[in-house]
């Protein structure tokens, strides 16, 4: 089954199956209430992104600021050559810190 796109809005899209000449609309994942509040659900994933890598930023300052471990000098590096960017993550206080923030 093929599908190609005929039309888009930013209510609906409009499908084609080429193999059957079917038209369909799909409405768009857009929540409402009776009062017309709206739910954008990619809100909810650019704040989860954006929480995320602020998260990470905050860890490799916590991290390079109070960690006495040479972070150049381990197993990643060793076996892959590079280190993973969890290695942030694996001493106090950044993991404390990133396990009350995330």
């Amino acid at each position: 089954m093929s599908i190609s796109k005929v039309n888009s809005s930013p209510k609906s899209l409009e499908l084609v199956d080429v193999e059957n000449n079917k038209k369909s609309n799909v409405e768009n994942v857009v929540q409402s209430d009776k009062n017309g509040t709206e739910v954008h659900p990619e809100t909810f994933r650019v704040f989860g992104y954006v929480a995320f890598w602020i998260m990470v930023l905050c860890a490799i300052m916590i991290t390079n600021n109070y960690v006495d471990e040479n972070l150049a000098e381990g197993p990643l590096i060793n076996t892959f050559g590079y280190n993973n960017i969890c290695v942030y993550f694996d001493f106090s206080p950044s993991k404390e810190f990133c396990a009350l923030f995330y």
